[in-house]
């Protein structure tokens, strides 16, 4: 869960915990990996520290064996009532390796989940990281500095599984990589995916290359979620957000030049 979620997460391991006092609780995410202690708790045995496709599994089998958990890498578990954490889990060298969603899992409760004011949208991450060192940002952090990338295949590869009337790509500078992006654009476009797109991107980006904003337009981008920040270029100094005012105003002026909503 990220930070607002944080409450609920507590919540719902007590009332686990009230109710089946074996049942073992494992909570992740952004503020579980940046902010262990305010996990701190006899009713939440295990922080998953970081990224979970390999450490999560791990503890699973660690679990069911009963082995000591200190042998699983990237956790934060509790022994004698504090909090022990093991060793660093090292992040996944290439993002190709992981596998697809297994989104049919989930298709039953399809129809509950929600995104803006679209019924059915699927969530694909196709990067992670960010080059930027934003003062406010919590994402270099809990990604160590580095930034990773998906092939453009694989993204590709991703939107048709989904199946989906609406994409949300939820990298965090999803145009960062503009020749990427263009790939990307140009594999959709000759595959003839019909889709909505929602996508994270710096203003920067789109004042230098309209032209980006313009091609994805022409295949379905409909929103984007965008950082102004402030109205004024000091206080966006002070944040080493390393963009003005004046390119904020003129990414504006692209995207609704577009069509595309901010």
């Amino acid at each position: 869960g990220y930070t607002a979620d944080v409450p609920r997460m507590r919540q719902i391991c007590q009332e686990v915990k009230s109710c089946l006092p074996a049942t073992i609780t494992v909570v992740g995410g952004y503020h579980a990996t940046l902010c262990p202690h305010d996990f701190n708790s006899d009713y939440i045995d295990v922080i998953v520290v970081g990224e979970g496709e390999i450490t999560f599994p791990e503890l699973v089998s660690a679990l069911e064996e009963k082995r000591d958990l200190s042998a699983v890498d990237g956790i934060i578990y509790r022994r004698q009532g504090k909090q022990v954490t093991s060793r660093v889990r090292k992040q996944m060298p290439n993002l190709d390796d992981l596998p697809l969603p297994a989104r049919h899992l989930a298709e039953h409760y399809r129809p509950q989940y929600h995104w803006l004011y679209w019924d059915e949208h699927a969530p694909i991450e196709t990067s992670r990281g960010c080059p930027f060192r934003c003062t406010f940002c919590a994402v270099w952090v809990f990604h160590r500095g580095k930034y990773r990338f998906k092939a453009p295949e694989s993204v590709v590869k991703e939107v048709k599984a989904a199946n989906s009337p609406a994409i949300c790509f939820v990298d965090d500078n999803f145009l960062e990589d503009v020749e990427r992006a263009e790939r990307i654009y140009q594999l959709i476009k000759d595959s003839g995916i019909r889709a909505k797109y929602w996508m994270q991107v710096r203003t920067d980006t789109i004042a230098k290359h309209p032209r980006l904003v313009e091609q994805w337009a022409e295949i379905g981008l409909d929103i984007v979620c965008i950082g102004f920040e402030t109205w004024n270029d000091e206080v966006l100094a002070s944040y080493n957000k390393r963009v003005s005012v004046s390119t904020n105003e003129e990414a504006a002026r692209i995207l609704r030049d577009n069509g595309v909503d901010i």
